[in-house]
């Protein structure tokens, strides 16, 4: 882990400062692991605690933190109307990069090497291939799964946005409600590319919109 941070502050505060980044990346090591709203509540009290200001007129000072990592993955569960939607983030590294400026404070995470696995609708559907609105004699839980790969990507902390350029855009019709790896064997039925695509987590809604999205739709089975 490679830690770098700038501040300026009077002599004799640098332990206590010291202490609290301690503590800082502490707080965030934990949020990643387990993210959730208790969490993340706890490591913006830390971060404000940590803050450094300057005697006298009171102004506060900026910093940015960054931290390496490997191997990434998120799983995050958001409660909709009618269930649980599962979204999954996978990126070969990152960098966590948490910055502060005056009042202002964001936490990002660069990825490379992204996949991210959001569940779009779940339904039920007889054989002839007709959907039911609910479970009943005959009817198969089905689900749309759509995947989102790239080079890059930026996850914010702070926004519950994920946003990459330049990548390619799958859908998958597949049985059951729970969100889960996409076969080798499974064929999309919906493949394109986009220059933007940003997926947002709001009020229980995973929202996804693309720029220039060029896509293809192929039949289902």
């Amino acid at each position: 882990m490679t830690v770098k941070h700038r501040y300026r502050i009077r002599k004799g505060k640098g332990m206590l400062i010291t202490v609290f980044f301690l503590l800082l990346f502490g707080a965030a090591f934990f949020f990643l692991s387990q993210p959730s709203p208790k969490d993340y509540c706890r490591y913006r009290e830390l971060a404000a605690i940590a803050k450094p200001t300057a005697a006298g007129g009171g102004k506060r000072h900026s910093y940015q933190a960054c931290q390496h990592r490997v191997g990434i993955r998120k799983d995050l569960f958001i409660p909709t109307k009618t269930g649980i939607a599962g979204l999954e983030i996978t990126s070969a590294t990152s960098e966590l990069v948490f910055s502060r400026d005056d009042d202002h404070h964001d936490m990002i995470e660069k990825l490379k090497g992204v996949c991210c696995l959001m569940q779009e609708q779940c339904f039920y559907r007889f054989p002839d291939g007709t959907d039911a609105l609910a479970d009943g004699p005959g009817a198969v839980p089905m689900q749309y799964i759509r995947m989102i790969e790239g080079d890059e990507a930026t996850y914010s902390y702070t926004h519950n946005t994920l946003a990459a350029d330049h990548a390619s855009v799958k859908r998958f019709l597949l049985p059951g409600h729970r969100l889960l790896q996409i076969p080798d064997d499974a064929i999309p039925v919906l493949v394109g590319t986009a220059d933007h695509v940003l997926v947002t987590i709001t009020e229980g809604i995973i929202n996804f919109s693309a720029d220039n999205f060029n896509m293809q739709r192929l039949e289902e089975k």
